[in-house]
């Protein structure tokens, strides 16, 4: 029994069996991957979702930190300034 398989290669495809076998094996693989369009549809739009998410904390807390420092040393000359005054 010969085992029926294709692949592409560079200059197109290559096949190994019957011929016709090899179509149908192409065609029930397409007919597999269709029923799984939803779920990886679903799974693609999650980790996109996450994707975002992470970075926008990223930039959220990279943002907060450079207000924070400004205004500790907004807070610092206020103090040193209310110091000076006798």
């Amino acid at each position: 029994m010969a085992r029926n398989s294709f692949a592409r290669n560079k200059n197109g495809f290559t096949y190994r069996g019957d011929l016709e076998e090899c179509i149908k094996l192409a065609q029930r693989r397409i007919d597999n991957l269709h029923l799984d369009d939803d779920y990886i549809t679903r799974m693609y739009k999650d980790a996109k979702r996450r994707y975002e998410a992470h970075f926008k904390a990223i930039s959220t807390a990279t943002d907060f930190i450079e207000c924070a420092k400004a205004h500790l040393e907004k807070q610092k000359q206020e103090a040193a300034q209310t110091e000076a005054k006798p």
